[in-house]
């Protein structure tokens, strides 16, 4: 016998037929698109009896060649992720790189699919200046591979599943890893959720640069919290579940800016022969050089009084003018990150035997950070990423008859990204 399109989750399977012992498996677990096999022998009974079995179905698969690991609650919930990305687990899996590519193919081949519905991000815009966004966060160059268009809340995945060889027809279009994730729906009890997570820079390190120039260890703040909620709306029938997310971050970068030095702030410039000697010339100096006997401009002296004293001057050596008239400069620049999610999936059971079930799935989220830091101290950032992807799932599943199951989807994903300053 086969059981198709039944949802994950931990099953009772009990097995009984006339002179036989009725036989009960308590433990039956079913992962996310990993088949599972039971083999089932029934011992003869000389009267009445039940026999009960404490275990699980192998999850060893035997019916494709797909190569991965299904990742249940319990598992999703336990393992450490710095931004709660859920599709990350993907670079726990063999044959996966750190920034995406998995068993050779390109991390733009990657393939997610949630609640059935395609939300790969294929418009990779530039990236914030955190470098950590977690998925439906802006993609960075470095992590592509592990993001998606719709931002996925941790506690709004029932489970998932990745996959790095042996795909079948129906895993989808692309030659690189596939992530099949499933969302969370309600249930006849009440279940829910609530979380904060902090990090700060009380828990940070400096770099050396800063301290080498004296400069205070970059501020670190981020919050990330929210809430879920899974009810019946109707007992046995029609079920909600919803998932807000909210990510926080006001923390700084260092930046590094080439400024004019003290001595060019009163136009004095300074330069080496190539015997190594280095000369200055003082504004008198230059007017006697100038052919017109102009001199050093005031309005540029002005515009040049305008730019902070250079408080790493080495790292100006490496520049054309060695340090002589420009050294460096060291500051850290604010960089705001703010996420918003919302996740709600509604289940309706048109049929009592269950024969006929309708699911909806929808995802909004609403995200800024900043995109290129201020140009120096005290100033706000230069651009900021705006972004509102958004989309929807929707899943008609019928049993028209013991051996034909039909699934009908249709969704739709829509990525939006501007850019501002």
């Amino acid at each position: 016998y086969r059981f198709l399109q039944i949802r994950p989750g931990r099953y009772t399977l009990m097995v009984e037929s006339p002179g036989f012992a009725v036989k009960k498996y308590d433990e039956v677990k079913l992962l996310v698109d990993t088949p599972a096999t039971l083999d089932v022998m029934l011992d003869v009974a000389s009267s009445t009896s039940t026999v009960s079995v404490n275990a699980e179905a192998p999850q060893l698969n035997t019916v494709d060649a797909s190569v991965g690991n299904a990742f249940e609650e319990l598992k999703i919930q336990a393992l450490p992720l710095q931004t709660r990305n859920v599709v990350q687990l993907l670079s726990l899996q063999p044959g996966v790189t750190q920034s995406g590519e998995v068993m050779g193919a390109r991390r733009d081949q990657n393939n997610i699919v949630l609640d059935g519905v395609d939300t790969n991000d294929n418009q990779n815009p530039l990236s914030g200046l955190n470098g950590t966004s977690g998925a439906g966060g802006f993609n960075s160059s470095s992590n592509s591979g592990f993001t998606s268009a719709l931002p996925i809340p941790l506690d709004s995945v029932q489970e998932f599943r990745v996959t790095v060889a042996g795909q079948g027809a129906s895993a989808g279009h692309s030659s690189g890893g596939q992530v099949s994730l499933v969302t969370r729906s309600g249930s006849n009890t009440l279940h829910g959720s609530a979380y904060e997570y902090n990090r700060n820079t009380a828990y940070t390190a400096n770099n050396w640069f800063n301290n080498r120039s004296g400069l205070a260890r970059p501020q670190l703040v981020r919050n990330q919290f929210g809430a879920s909620l899974g009810a019946p709306i109707r007992k046995n029938k029609v079920f909600f579940f919803g998932n807000y997310e909210r990510r926080i971050d006001s923390s700084q970068q260092t930046q590094s800016r080439l400024v004019p030095t003290d001595s060019l702030k009163a136009g004095i410039i300074k330069f080496k022969t190539t015997n190594g000697t280095t000369y200055s010339l003082n504004p008198a100096d230059v007017k006697n050089v100038d052919p017109l006997h102009q001199g050093v401009s005031p309005t540029m002296l002005a515009y040049l009084a305008q730019f902070p004293s250079p408080n790493a001057p080495t790292l100006a050596l490496s520049n054309s003018d060695s340090g002589l008239n420009f050294g460096g400069y060291l500051f850290n620049a604010p960089v705001k990150l703010d996420y918003r999610t919302y996740v709600t999936r509604m289940d309706w059971n048109i049929d009592s035997a269950g024969k006929h079930t309708v699911s909806f799935r929808g995802t909004l989220s609403n995200n800024d950070e900043t995109a290129i830091a201020a140009q120096f101290a005290g100033q706000e950032s230069a651009s900021k990423l705006l972004q509102n992807n958004r989309g929807f799932g929707i899943r008609y599943t019928a049993v028209l008859a013991p051996n034909i199951t039909n699934v009908a989807s249709v969704g739709l994903t829509r990525i939006g990204y501007t850019q501002t300053g």
